[in-house]
């Protein structure tokens, strides 16, 4: 989404008048533009949606109330399945037109006219990709791959698309192709140059570090996942909190895997030493797998008292979180 305010921004929408239309203040705006944070919350994306009019599915959401109802039967479900190419190639490249948002009518998303922001629509299919792992993300990066052919060529975007397509193939166990998709990420980032495109997500080697362990360790090829796992962290530690803590999470997990679980208790109290108001859905989320992923273990010391201050930090970030995450009806999942 912050690749979506980055681009409204660059094509004249006022920071005032984004933050507007999404309830939020231009503060809490230029943190999601500057990727400082990301946008957890469902409701924005669909204010967005609504203020823009963008059609509802490039955003991963159901159709909007203002779209006309599909005439195809094919395309009757709310949940339609991820566009293709000339879905995202037609929203990047559709004269662009403008008008003041009214109570009543939103202003019309002005969609970039130049073949250059194709790459948009590519990365927001590996955004999309990203976001929906188990559920059609190597369709999302697939789209992004053959939209980012169509640009002007930028190795960062392709090795996250291709990074993308990696993990979705190591969720179903297709290990050849997974092997080859992560290998094409790699020769791209190794071509990339060190310029910053103005609105593209960032993807570094941290990012792709990171991304190999969670690739390597679904193929359960744990001893490389290990090795890229300590790589990420040793290159985030100087980087953001949140990016940091999703490397140690990643890490503390492989040790798990691995069956060393006092590596895996010492690195999970680096783990929660990261700063408390870190809050963030998807850290939290990731937390309570890998608490799941510890309790089988529990009757170990090391790993009980490393689990009583496991839950006493859940708390503090759920406080952080209350208005974004309801609570568990039982409290801290798999306490006891």
């Amino acid at each position: 989404m912050g690749a979506v305010f980055r681009m409204l921004n660059s094509r004249g929408v006022s920071t005032r008048r984004i933050a507007a239309s999404a309830d939020i203040t231009q503060g809490r705006l230029y943190d999601y533009m500057n990727g400082k944070s990301r946008v957890e919350k469902l409701s924005l994306f669909e204010q967005i949606a609504d203020a823009f009019r963008i059609p509802g599915h490039l955003l991963g959401l159901a159709r909007r109330s203002w779209e006309p109802a599909p005439a195809d039967p094919d395309h009757q479900r709310a949940d339609r399945p991820s566009p293709d190419g000339d879905d995202l190639a037609a929203m990047a490249t559709t004269p662009a037109t403008t008008t003041a948002p009214t109570a009543t009518s939103p202003a019309r998303f002005p969609w970039p006219a130049p073949p250059g922001d194709l790459l948009l629509a590519a990365n927001v299919a590996a955004s999309s990709s990203h976001l929906a792992l188990h559920a059609g993300a190597a369709a999302w990066a697939r789209t992004g791959l053959d939209l980012a052919t169509r640009g002007p060529r930028v190795p960062a975007l392709t090795a996250r698309l291709n990074t993308m397509q990696a993990r979705a193939l190591a969720v179903a166990a297709q290990r050849i192709p997974a092997a080859y998709a992560l290998d094409a990420a790699r020769r791209d980032l190794d071509g990339a140059a060190d310029t910053d495109h103005p609105w593209l997500s960032p993807f570094d080697a941290a990012a792709l570090a990171s991304e190999s362990a969670l690739i390597l360790r679904d193929l359960d090829q744990l001893d490389d996942a290990l090795t890229h796992a300590e790589q990420a962290v040793a290159l985030r530690e100087s980087g953001r909190e949140r990016s940091l803590a999703l490397s140690r999470i990643a890490l503390v997990d492989i040790h798990v895997r691995r069956c060393d679980v006092d590596t895996a208790v010492s690195v999970g109290h680096d783990l929660l030493s990261t700063s408390p108001p870190l809050g963030s859905v998807r850290v939290v989320q990731q937390l309570d797998e890998l608490r799941r992923l510890l309790e089988p273990h529990r009757a170990y010391g090391p790993v009980r008292e490393y689990l009583v201050r496991f839950d006493d930090a859940r708390r503090a970030r759920m406080l952080l979180l209350a208005d974004l995450v309801p609570p568990s009806p039982g409290g801290t999942p798999g306490a006891t």
